[in-house]
């Protein structure tokens, strides 16, 4: 008799898992759907809450990308950039996206300051077969760069 074959599960993904709580508020709205005229604005609210080394089952964690290896440490900084973007009849401030996690408070500093002055490297990409050089998240007509927050963070 043949022996039947197991599917073994795939080994954990390593990295960090962050858990976050976000929600959004209306801070004016006189948009008018009737006519197409007014403006809306809204703020989003972002608090990370923790960090795991597992991936949790969750829907609200966000897998962060790392440059080291996330046993080597028991706290990261935690850099988030937050900016503003919308369009002709409304904005939301608050938006956020994490651009780095670092192993000291001086390298996460470093790249606030970078982020804040203009120098922190632009996102890369590939397009038909060439190298580009994107945009961060705050660049563009209605983006604007609101805040840069450092977070420091325990891993559970």
């Amino acid at each position: 008799m043949a022996k039947k074959k197991t599917q073994e599960s795939p080994p954990p993904e390593s990295g960090l898992w962050m858990r976050y709580s976000e929600s959004e508020h209306c801070i004016q709205d006189d948009f008018n759907r009737d006519d197409w005229s007014g403006y809306s604005e809204y703020q989003k609210e972002f608090h990370p809450i923790s960090l795991h080394r597992s991936q949790p089952a969750e829907w609200y964690y966000e897998k962060l990308e790392l440059n080291f290896d996330p046993k080597e440490v028991n706290k990261v900084w935690i850099v988030v950039a937050r900016y503003t973007d919308g369009g002709t009849f409304g904005c939301t401030h608050g938006y956020w996206k994490v651009k780095a996690v670092c192993k000291t408070d001086d390298e996460a500093y470093a790249i606030k300051k970078q982020i804040e002055n203009g120098t922190f490297p632009k996102p890369k990409y590939a397009w038909r077969g060439k190298d580009h050089e994107g945009m961060h998240e705050w660049e563009g007509y209605f983006a604007a760069l609101d805040d840069v927050e450092v977070h420091r963070m325990e891993i559970d």
